[in-house]
């Protein structure tokens, strides 16, 4: 591909992270779970007009599930958080140009749901139905630049993603029925 060259001399990525998951269960038909993170890295280069980058995101989910007979209600939410990697900041040779000023995207996000099961004799049917939303900020896209048409990394505004997901499937017999 013309117009993408090698790396800046001396494009360099030092990262640490560290991390925990938890589980608790109050009560028999509760669990409550979560999890936290923090993450740092530097970027560098010997290329001044890429600079130097250091960055410290944490990010944490939280979740409850609540069994109530045959049917499970869960809710979960949290804030993540993905640095640019390091093609996207500094190129790759013959694929992409660099970037060296990208952002860390960013997002919150929740989701819940609830499935069910039923069993008569030889049948069982289960269901299953889930909602979703994520508000992202500074989202990381290649666009096509250039005479050559080279991709570059770039931030791209935000996103608001909203879905539902269902799944339903049947067993009678040894035969499975599944629609999503």
């Amino acid at each position: 591909m013309l117009g993408a060259g090698p790396p800046p001399e001396g494009a360099t990525r030092a990262a640490i992270g560290a991390g925990l998951d938890a589980d608790w269960r109050p009560a028999k038909v509760l669990v409550l779970n979560g999890s936290a993170r923090v993450d740092a890295w530097h970027d560098a280069s010997l290329d001044p007009t890429v600079g130097a980058s250091t960055d410290v995101r944490p990010t944490a989910h939280l979740g409850a599930e609540l069994a109530l007979g045959p049917i499970v209600l869960a809710a979960h939410g949290g804030a993540l958080a993905r640095p640019p990697n390091f093609a996207e900041r500094f190129g790759s040779s013959g694929g992409s140009l660099p970037s060296p000023d990208l952002r860390t995207e960013s997002a919150w996000t929740v989701d819940f749901g609830g499935r069910g099961a039923l069993k008569k004799g030889p049948f069982t049917a289960e269901l299953e139905l889930s909602g979703f939303a994520t508000w992202a900020s500074d989202l990381i896209a290649f666009v096509l630049v250039g005479h050559n048409s080279v991709p570059k990394a770039m931030n791209i505004a935000e996103a608001r993603i909203f879905g539902l997901e269902a799944t339903a499937q049947a067993r009678l017999y040894g035969a499975r029925f599944r629609a999503s």
